[in-house]
């Protein structure tokens, strides 16, 4: 009914528009899908909003709600940012992002980082004329916007919300989430953005943490963790053999420093192991020569890569491959789903402790972590200390994974617990 207000009930009585990346036609948000089955019948109507990528014979790659729409915004690439510019002068914002610049980040107004300002004002300019248009008959008095990642989409719905009369949240995950990670070292408009959002939950108390240390503690009722999930597997108790077969998961990009596997390896000696990669990526025949460049000559190592992998062939492979951990070398990480993934099989991880990992992994409990950006010898060891656990301590770990992913990352909790979250906004 025009007008409804949202309500607290099994259905929560109002509508979602979730803008993304590219769901359900390409990779950007693959467990968006999580998201989609478990709250499916929470909401009315939810309108899948997709701001610039091309949808135009596109046939879907993840599920899509029977109660769902997708609407494809079509924003221009070709936004003129002099005119951006000086509309910008024009806002209170703009000038209060500057003095967070200089005082709170204690960072140089570069022409850098000022281009990446004008253009969030931009691009949200350009979102909320198309997204006005988009929904006009189709949005009512308390539904719920809410950005999958804290972009300059996420300024926009910060300025439909009055018009609207709807509540506005975010999900941040990773680059959105530690300025580092952004080539200038910057995120713009985060204070706005917060000042006026319902709620920004990030995917890892590491997250929220470091983001109230970044702007200010003023938000901490703002901001707050909400884990992600996946979906219920089996728990595979996979003994020990001759063999240690370790995998690892996760597309060829710089941040994943893959080729610190390869040279972990490349150092062991005494250990029988099976190396499978999952993933694939534009830099993946560099990657297939390097590995084998580095391990050509080690009879006790024998690898796999695979290449790209549906989420089905994932999961087929962790539940039938005898994997006995899964291995993470990154710079930088949120809370990354494949580990949930692993754990959900009761596989033990060996990761660095970086971003929201020591919330998933537990030294000497369900894997074993290693320093901040590792190096190989560091990486090695760890692996080492995997193969010299016995039967029994073995077996323990796998068990103490699973019951990791049942206590904190099951994706019917998690999820359901979010619609929750929404619905008391």
């Amino acid at each position: 009914m025009e007008g409804m207000a949202c309500f607290l009930s099994n259905n929560i009585g109002c509508n979602l528009f979730v803008i993304c990346n590219d769901y359900p036609f390409d990779i950007g948000e693959p467990y968006l899908e999580n998201e989609m089955i478990v709250n499916k019948n929470k909401f009315t109507k939810i309108y899948i909003i997709i701001p610039e990528y091309k949808i135009e014979d596109k046939t879907p790659q993840f599920y899509l709600p029977a109660n769902a729409e997708v609407i494809s915004l079509n924003i221009s690439s070709g936004i003129s940012k002099p005119k951006a510019f000086l509309k910008a002068l024009t806002r209170r914002d703009f000038y209060s992002e500057l003095t967070t610049i200089l005082f709170n980040y204690k960072q140089a107004i570069t022409l850098s980082r000022l281009k990446t300002l004008v253009n969030y004002y931009a691009k949200s300019a350009m979102f909320i004329d198309k997204f006005i248009i988009a929904v006009e008959g189709k949005i009512n008095k308390g539904d719920i916007l809410y950005t999958y990642w804290c972009t300059e989409y996420t300024y926009g719905i910060t300025k439909l919300m009055d018009k609207f009369s709807a509540k506005a949240v975010t999900r941040m995950h990773g680059w959105d989430v530690y300025y580092e990670r952004s080539i200038n070292n910057y995120l713009p408009l985060r204070p706005a953005i917060f000042n006026r959002l319902n709620h920004a939950y990030t995917v890892s108390k590491n997250g929220t943490d470091y983001l109230l240390k970044k702007t200010s503690d003023k938000y901490k009722d703002k901001i707050k963790p909400a884990y992600l999930g996946t979906l219920p597997t089996h728990f595979i108790d996979t003994p020990k053999g001759k063999d240690l077969h370790i995998v690892s998961l996760s597309n060829i990009v710089e941040v994943k420093q893959l080729h610190k596997i390869a040279s972990a390896l490349a150092l062991i000696d005494d250990v029988h192991i099976i190396w499978t990669h999952i993933g694939g990526g534009q830099g993946f025949d560099i990657f297939v020569n390097e590995v084998k460049s580095k391990l050509k000559d080690k009879t006790n190592i024998r690898f796999e890569l695979t290449g790209a992998k549906s989420k089905a062939e994932v999961y087929e492979l962790l539940a039938n491959s005898g994997y006995h951990c899964l291995v993470n070398t990154s710079d930088y990480e949120g809370l990354p789903v494949s580990f949930m993934e692993a754990l959900s099989f009761g596989i033990p991880i060996i990761a660095p402790i970086v971003g929201g990992i020591p919330e998933i992994v537990a030294h000497g409990a369900n894997g074993f972590l290693t320093e901040l950006r590792p190096q190989p010898k560091n990486v090695a060891d760890a692996i080492k200390q995997m193969a010299k656990l016995n039967p029994q301590e073995y077996s323990a770990m796998r068990i103490n994974a699973h019951r990791a992913w049942e206590t904190k990352f099951n994706v019917e909790k998690n999820y359901a617990e979010f619609a929750i979250e929404l619905s008391n906004l």
